[in-house]
């Protein structure tokens, strides 16, 4: 899930338990490539419960293609939500561009080239 905390947890869950209903059902093989089939059993990467907001450089930032981040990206088969709030504030974040730039050209790239 990309998102710059811009909403409250409330709104991020509600968002979150929509496209969880929205596509728990997949018509087509397109739609599995695209995140279909979500469960309340998926499991949802969300970096600020994964990473230690105190020590990010544990997830070596100084790297960002090496990053967590971009690791549990690769493991999602590059299928990111980007979380919207009210105000559209988190397409202003530097980060959340550079983790729908990496999911767009992920897509584009077979799960064993680690290049992006």
């Amino acid at each position: 899930v990309s998102h710059c905390w811009g909403e409250p947890v409330v709104d991020f869950m509600a968002c979150l338990e929509t496209h969880s209903k929205d596509f728990e059902n997949n018509y087509n093989d397109n739609q599995e490539r695209m995140g279909g089939g979500m469960t309340e059993d998926t499991p949802v990467w969300i970096c600020s419960y994964a990473n230690n907001q105190n020590d990010l450089g544990a997830s070596n930032m100084a790297d960002p293609g090496g990053s967590s981040f971009i690791k549990a990206m690769r493991v999602a088969n590059f299928r990111t939500l980007a979380m919207l709030d009210r105000q559209a504030e988190v397409l202003t974040r530097i980060w959340v561009i550079f983790e729908l730039y990496t999911t767009l050209m992920g897509v584009n790239t077979s799960n064993d080239d680690k290049s992006l």
